[in-house]
């Protein structure tokens, strides 16, 4: 889930990528990495481009190619996102030295939303966007090859392999919510390919539009999860300004009649899904606490960070639910 491939990166490489896309490399900016994937920005006249580079121990080359073939999809069928474009060979993905691959994307017009950007508005226009993508997936169909991974195949799915086996509790709580999705139907309305990672830094501002980028995550999912995640991030305050327990229900309350509203514009949405959304949650509350095993040296850690893994775990253990909203009636 979290593992930085920095240290493998060598001018080398970016001398390659250069060369693929016949770039000028005093030209080329590099934006640092996050936990994957290492981003440069470059313009050409007066486009702006991102230029993402890949380890193949993250990921292969053919699902690199299924994430820009789905990103393109969208792209021509009208949903605002940041596409893919090709190399001076015509390849949507380029192989570099040290088993770096590079994908070159238009940079998405905007800003990232502020704080006063969380109304109303931006509820609406986040869940339109979401619908659209959601209506467009359904006709999408990916040449096997290239097909994306299930939502279980993901490694984190393996909780075990991060979690100690001493944390009983947790691994207990992690096999029987995992069975539960066992239960869950998986058809066209409600299962298919989502971008499972558009959270408030994902998509960029301009006038009334909203454009989203970085699919690295896209997988099969019900789509049911990509709403969960969004809505996760809200209510763990992700980027939006601090409320009060007080106001968190209001807030969640407020935030998903909007949104929903947005998304009901562009895809149906059966009311019973909306009852799913508290097992969702527990999943990704689950998911988090296993990248912070992934991500953290949990023997040097900040207090606050200590004390958020803590609280995590005993939120886990016993189960507790992350909201009181009842989502169905919204």
């Amino acid at each position: 889930m979290s593992q930085n491939y920095q240290h493998l990166l060598d001018e080398q490489v970016v001398q390659a990528a250069v060369e693929k896309y016949g770039l000028t490399r005093e030209r080329l900016f590099d934006l640092g990495s996050g936990n994957v994937n290492i981003v440069f920005e470059h313009q050409v006249k007066e486009q702006e481009y991102i230029l993402r580079l890949t380890h193949r121990s993250r990921r292969a080359l053919q699902e690199l190619i299924g994430e820009v073939d789905f990103v393109n999809y969208l792209g021509r069928n009208g949903a605002p996102v940041s596409c893919a474009v090709p190399s001076l060979d015509g390849n949507l993905v380029e192989e570099l030295p040290n088993g770096f691959m590079a994908v070159r994307f238009e940079k998405a017009a905007g800003r990232l939303p502020t704080e006063e950007d969380w109304h109303a508005d931006l509820y609406y226009r986040w869940g339109k966007l979401t619908g659209q993508m959601h209506r467009l997936s359904r006709s999408y169909q990916a040449q096997p090859v290239f097909k994306r991974r299930e939502w279980h195949e993901e490694e984190w799915l393996n909780i075990a392999k991060f979690i100690p086996a001493s944390q009983t509790a947790v691994l207990q709580h992690a096999e029987s919510l995992l069975e539960n999705f066992e239960r869950l139907p998986i058809d066209q309305a409600g299962y298919g390919l989502i971008h499972n990672d558009l959270h408030s830094r994902n998509f960029l501002i301009q006038d009334d539009k909203l454009t989203a980028f970085d699919f690295d995550d896209c997988c099969y999912n019900w789509y049911i999860s990509d709403l969960t995640n969004i809505i996760y991030q809200a209510l763990t305050r992700f980027s939006r300004p601090p409320q009060s327990d007080a106001e968190e229900k209001q807030f969640g309350e407020h935030f998903m009649r909007h949104f929903l509203a947005g998304y009901r514009t562009e895809s149906d949405l059966a009311q019973s899904w909306l009852t799913t959304i508290p097992q969702f949650m527990k999943l990704r509350r689950l998911l988090l606490y296993v990248f912070y095993h992934q991500a953290f040296d949990l023997d040097n850690l900040s207090d606050l960070m200590a004390n958020r893994i803590a609280q995590t775990r005993r939120a886990i253990e016993t189960d507790a639910p992350l909201t009181d909203i009842r989502f169905e009636s919204l």
